[in-house]
């Protein structure tokens, strides 16, 4: 039993240890939204509306947040 105690201390420190590294990785961000906008024109015989066409890219990461 008096062995065991110094054991699960090196073991819980090391998981704290590996938490902190590990948060810094999952917390870092991600490179922002590039929007481009190629086409902005008013609508033919309607007043006060146009059509936006918007292009735009992001990183991919595996998921969609």
């Amino acid at each position: 039993m008096k062995r065991s105690a110094p054991i699960f201390t090196v073991i819980f420190a090391t998981g704290i240890l590996l938490g902190m590294i590990v948060n810094q990785a999952l917390n870092a961000q991600q490179a922002p939204l590039k929007v481009i906008e190629p086409l902005k024109t008013d609508v033919a015989g309607m007043e006060g509306k146009e059509i936006i066409v918007e292009l735009v890219e992001f990183a991919i990461i595996g998921f969609f947040p």
